[in-house]
């Protein structure tokens, strides 16, 4: 084994791996890591968890990727959560259980809407200490870019 196999088999050159790809990571984010991503996703479900909630607890900084499930209240006062499809009848509403049904629009009297994080939570499991410092201004680009350098130090 020469030097420079050994150098990268210990303890030091894995010290040293992961410091040239975290300068390598963060200069190629550049002023991306001044601030949290405009797609945060995880901060705000690790938030979500903080405060016993799995869903969203006001409307989302944008419309990127966010699962919705609509909430109708009828003017008969049922209240049913599901989805109107983006195709097809246009008075087709599909609840969250049994079948669908037909639900003209002068029957609703209110709309709202239901947010959840569409994505595996494990990212957000590991944030979930920043966060409760942080809150949702806990710079996701920063933390991305720190675990990202460890995947060269794996290999």
């Amino acid at each position: 084994m020469n030097r420079f196999e050994r150098l990268f088999a210990s303890r030091w050159g894995l010290a040293v791996i992961y410091v040239v790809f975290l300068g390598l990571y963060a200069g190629a984010s550049g002023d991306r890591l001044r601030q949290h991503s405009q797609y945060n996703h995880f901060v705000y479900l690790a938030d979500g968890w903080l405060h016993g909630r799995l869903d969203l607890a006001s409307n989302p900084p944008n419309e990127n990727d966010w699962a919705r499930v609509e909430v109708l209240t009828l003017k008969d006062g049922r209240v049913l959560k599901g989805q109107f499809k983006k195709i097809g009848p246009t008075d087709r509403f599909y609840p969250l259980r049994g079948p669908s049904l037909t639900i003209e629009q002068d029957q609703i009297q209110s709309k709202t809407w239901i947010r959840y994080i569409s994505f595996p939570p494990f990212p957000a499991v590991l944030m979930l200490p920043f966060v409760a410092i942080w809150h949702l201004n806990f710079n996701d680009v920063i933390f991305t870019v720190v675990c990202a350098a460890i995947n060269p130090v794996l290999l």
